[in-house]
């Protein structure tokens, strides 16, 4: 079936109808059900980076749900920061607590879920005596049992502003916002500020972390640009042991790095792929080792036919992500899409980064994340001239070290961060100004639809795992997809998984109690 923004759109307006009717029933679970699939649709795709269907429909939701106290009074210095998913490391929850933490307030922090992935950040807010940790408990979505017990803890709490870190599509805790008090003042920590999100009309303020979401917000969100807070992120460094490298890395070897979710190097006509053969079959000491989750089929069959089984090597997610750099030579950028993240590691560990990104998409390179204080030109817009960067670098010592070295102070520093972010939740106002960036969002659409058309197939699987055999009913075009989805097998590992197991579970548990 070949995937088009006309099916696109009306698999989208077909969940939104079904979100309607459900609400108009009373059925409210399910209504958030439909309105948090389509919410994934758009964050898959972003022709839209806002809907505002579905957000006065989660107002609605909100308004027959909760029961909302008639007087409040704020207590200043008294924070909320919403989790909806907690990792270590990962979408600025570390260096936003840390800021909260250094305004030296009372905090709540309420996470919908977290587990061991999350330590360092749990022991994080246990060390800090004024901060307290709140997690919920059933299923999040169950907007009729829990959205009413959310509301009375954050109310009774009486901070004085809330801090939103959530998922694209976190509709309950939305419901949940939309009814607090005026007096609380929301921030919305813009994690995705490339896609689509929910909760666009909840938010007093937005936190932006590059010029880049400071425009998409303005534009398409419809954000006033006084309600827009810029302030670029510095990175976590956690000191773990270093796991070590494959055998083929031995000192006679040049290592190039790449890191971040796979995705991140499909679509974009394979460039990645085309100038990764290209530093390799020009530089026969160089190896690339790419750490990240994710589809690893394209990555997998481009090593069996280049024969790159030593030399492209796959390492999985790694927690020692700092000394994975410590230990690299060069920093290669993911392209079509951007690792800030993973720049700001090898910035500040003294690495080289090549990156490359087309000449009109300057409003993604990466210079905004990495030359917050230091003016430094990173990105190439011509491949040929970074492969012959890349073997400059390779072949020479000391011009590596000179390039590394240039980089090192460029990055924000976290007493820059928590500094700046005070000041800006005591004013509202802006500390950095931003130019207004040129956006193809036609393009953007475009490469994401040949990601998942050609590469990861997420929108199909998205439709059948979330509408099961009602995408029979209401999706009749996936029909042979859906048999070959059930016939391979995947289909009944993710029924026993996500159903058989947890039933399973639960009854184990039932019998423990009882002849306990």
């Amino acid at each position: 079936m070949n995937l088009t923004k006309e099916y696109i759109l009306s698999c989208y307006d077909k969940t939104k109808r079904l979100a309607k009717k459900s609400f108009e029933k009373g059925r409210y679970n399910r209504s958030l059900k439909y309105i948090n699939i389509a919410a994934r649709i758009a964050y898959q795709f972003n022709w839209i980076y806002r809907d505002d269907d579905l957000e006065e429909l989660l107002a609605n939701i909100s308004k027959q749900t909760i029961s909302k106290r008639n007087h409040y009074t704020p207590i200043e210095n008294r924070y909320v920061l919403y989790v909806a998913s907690m990792i270590d490391n990962r979408g600025e929850i570390q260096q936003y607590l840390r800021a909260l933490i250094a305004c030296e307030g009372e905090l709540l922090v309420i996470v919908e879920k977290y587990g061991k992935e999350a330590a360092a950040t749990i022991a994080e807010i246990k060390a800090y005596p004024k901060a307290k940790i709140y997690a919920l408990q059933g299923d999040e979505t169950d907007v009729e049992s829990n959205a009413q017990k959310l509301y009375d803890k954050i109310v009774n709490f009486r901070p004085s502003k809330l801090f939103m870190h959530l998922r694209p599509e976190s509709g309950f805790a939305i419901t949940v916002f939309d009814a607090l008090p005026e007096e609380i003042i929301n921030y919305q920590i813009n994690l995705t500020d490339h896609a689509f999100w929910l909760g666009c009309k909840c938010l007093d303020y937005i936190f932006e972390f590059r010029p880049y979401g400071c425009t998409v917000s303005q534009e398409k969100r419809k954000i006033d640009k006084d309600k827009i807070l810029l302030l670029p992120y510095y990175p976590i460094l956690n000191h773990r042991d270093f796991q070590g490298f494959p055998s083929s890395c031995t000192a006679d070897k040049i290592i190039l790095f790449s890191g971040g979710e796979l995705y991140k190097i499909y679509g974009g006509n394979g460039l990645y792929f085309k100038i990764v053969k290209h530093i390799l079959d020009e530089n026969p000491q160089a190896i690339l080792l790419y750490a990240g989750d994710g589809d690893t089929g394209g990555v997998n069959a481009f090593i069996a036919e280049n024969k790159y089984e030593n030399r492209f090597i796959l390492l999985g997610f790694r927690q020692d992500i700092n000394e994975v750099f410590k230990h690299c030579d060069i920093y290669l950028c993911t392209y079509p899409s951007a690792g800030g993240l993973m720049c700001q590691y090898a910035a500040v560990n003294g690495k080289p980064i090549l990156a490359y990104n087309e000449p009109k998409a300057r409003s993604k390179f990466i210079e905004d994340l990495i030359c917050v204080n230091a003016n430094v030109q990173l990105t190439f817009t011509d491949p040929k001239r970074l492969t012959e960067e890349a073997g400059r670098l390779i072949t020479d010592k000391t011009y590596r070290k000179k390039k590394g070295a240039e980089l090192q102070h460029a990055v924000m520093t976290q007493e820059q961060f928590e500094r700046e972010f005070k000041s800006i939740i005591n004013s509202n106002k802006n500390r950095r100004q931003y130019d207004h960036q040129n956006i193809d969002f036609d393009a953007v659409f475009a490469r994401f639809l040949d990601e998942d058309h050609e590469h990861t197939h997420t929108f199909k699987l998205l439709i059948i795992r979330k509408f099961k055999f009602a995408t029979l009913k209401y999706f009749p075009r996936m029909t042979v997809w859906f048999i070959v989805y059930m016939l391979s097998g995947k289909g009944f590992k993710f029924v026993i998984k996500r159903k058989v197991g947890p039933f399973l579970h639960k009854q184990y548990n039932k019998l423990k109690t009882r002849y306990e």
